[in-house]
């Protein structure tokens, strides 16, 4: 977390400065997906070759609202951070500089940068919304243990997890990306209405990689992720 983005009482950090979709408050809810990545291009380029295509269903807490995100486009070239053409296997997040600092220094196994449709009880309510989805080493603790984001020295690198983020951001004509919170229709313990959307899978399955553990022994998972 970057210092001039932290809060600060006294001779302490408190929490940031700014609301983020990476804290620890969570709650279990009801889902699946699907993820197609191929990571063609190397580098950010207009020309790029890589392709994907993904789905996630998912409920608010209560199970009364239903979600769909689509996954309807890549974005090829970053705006504030390097892409990879679109999809990417490799370091990112933390001390990289390829996304945000907020999540550890990672090892993904395939993510995709992109605008996709949300839908909400089948029902369109927006469209072109920014959209990160990833297949990446555990970063957070099991459930038991408070399900709280690791430190980089903390990992274990061993596990997988999928994430869906979709921030307050909205893919523009001209192509930039001006905030517009997302609109889940769902109203958070405190009476604030959420706006914007991550969701964490645990335990996905992959298909075309090998799960890595860090500590000399791998594990061959099934699933739908590819690269060539």
């Amino acid at each position: 977390m970057p210092v001039e983005n932290r809060s600060v009482s006294g001779n302490m950090f408190t929490t940031t400065k700014e609301l983020t979709p990476f804290s620890d408050n969570f709650t279990r809810i009801n889902g699946s997906f699907t993820m197609n990545l191929t990571d063609n291009t190397p580098v950010d380029v207009n020309e790029s070759n890589d392709t994907a295509e993904a789905e996630f269903n998912f409920t608010d807490p209560t199970g009364e609202i239903r979600y769909r995100v689509v996954l309807t486009n890549i974005t090829r070239v970053g705006e504030f951070h390097p892409v990879f053409g679109g999809v990417v296997d490799g370091i990112a997040h933390g001390k990289t500089g390829i996304d945000t600092r907020l999540e550890p220094t990672s090892y993904a196994y395939g993510a995709v940068w992109g605008v996709g449709s949300l839908y909400i009880n089948d029902t369109l309510v927006s469209d072109n919304r920014i959209i990160h989805a990833m297949a990446i080493e555990r970063v957070r603790s099991p459930e038991q243990q408070g399900y709280r984001l690791l430190f980089d020295n903390e990992l274990p690198h061993r596990g997988i997890q999928a994430h869906l983020v979709m921030p307050e951001m909205v893919m523009a004509d001209n192509g930039t990306m001006p905030e517009q919170p997302v609109p889940t229709n769902y109203t958070l313990p405190n009476g604030q209405n959420q706006t914007f959307i991550h969701v964490a899978f645990d335990s996905p399955k992959l298909q075309g990689l090998k799960i890595l553990d860090f500590n000399n022994a791998t594990a061959v998972m099934t699933g739908n992720m590819t690269r060539t």
